[in-house]
């Protein structure tokens, strides 16, 4: 059992890796029937650990935001109450994650806020990566919200500002480069179109030498949308897309850079 466990949990922060990276493809070879054997013997431990994560994005990257949903609700009901664990905030993302894919960002926002104080009494977010991926999700679907509901604008661009400087001092390369698409989003809700395009610039780089090709896609995607000379950066979004089977490219970008994958005349400044 110690032996089955372990090999279970390095399977799935592969996958994760696997995902963050934009190496969709191999993903699914490497998952499905991985998942057909923890589903036959009764391992609800790791069907949990993929159904919050990895299948989530081959699910959205799909178009199939419905069988997402259904992957949450099967692990919902199976999520202990008495303590809130990793896998929790495995579901927690993959919610946030289905519900910017499917324009519910201000849903994602109230349970992202909602979980946050069992999230902090955790203590995971002591761990560094749990902490800045969670600091980058919870500002992702703020973007997403503030640029819905102008009302809130304010407020939440201040909290964005604020997890933009907290994952520039982590100093990952993921943070840094969150970091840099945040601003850029932030400038392009407030009206500064040079500076966002230069924070842009600077973020599709960081992703790319992060090796996380499907964020450096999203944000080339955008480009194309508020720069006038950024069509040969959307046909390279768009054919990394393809090559990892992302069916609806503006949705899927959309998800991983909020504001910043809207087109222009959708993004009002204020």
């Amino acid at each position: 059992m110690g032996v089955t466990f372990l090999l279970n949990s390095v399977r799935a922060l592969l996958y994760r890796a696997l995902a963050y990276r934009g190496d969709l493809r191999e993903l699914e070879v490497r998952l499905r029937p991985v998942l057909r054997e923890v589903e036959l013997i009764g391992d609800v431990h790791t069907a949990t650990n993929v159904r919050t994560g990895p299948q989530v994005w081959l699910r959205l990257a799909a178009d199939r935001p419905d069988l997402a949903s259904a992957d949450l609700a099967w692990v919902e009901e199976r999520l202990p109450r008495s303590r809130f664990l990793l896998q929790h905030y495995f579901y927690l993302q993959a919610h946030v994650m289905a519900a910017l894919y499917e324009g519910r960002a201000a849903e994602g926002l109230r349970r992202y806020d909602a979980t946050g104080p069992a999230l902090r009494r955790s203590l995971l977010l002591r761990l560094a990566v749990i902490r800045g991926l969670a600091t980058e999700l919870r500002a992702r679907v703020a973007l997403a919200v503030a640029a819905a509901e102008p009302a809130q604008r304010p407020r939440l661009l201040r909290d964005v500002d604020r997890a933009a400087q907290r994952l520039d001092a982590e100093g990952m390369g993921f943070t840094t480069a969150h970091a840099a698409l945040l601003r850029a989003s932030v400038a392009l809700l407030r009206g500064r179109r040079a500076e966002a395009l230069r924070e842009g610039a600077s973020a599709e780089e960081l992703f790319a030498r992060a090796d996380m090709r499907l964020f450096a896609a999203a944000v080339a995607y955008g480009r194309s949308l508020h720069d006038a000379d950024g069509e040969a950066a959307r046909r390279r979004a768009e054919e990394v897309f393809a090559a990892e089977g992302v069916e609806a490219p503006a949705r899927f970008a959309r998800m991983l850079a909020p504001v910043w994958a809207e087109p222009s005349e959708s993004v009002k400044p204020g």
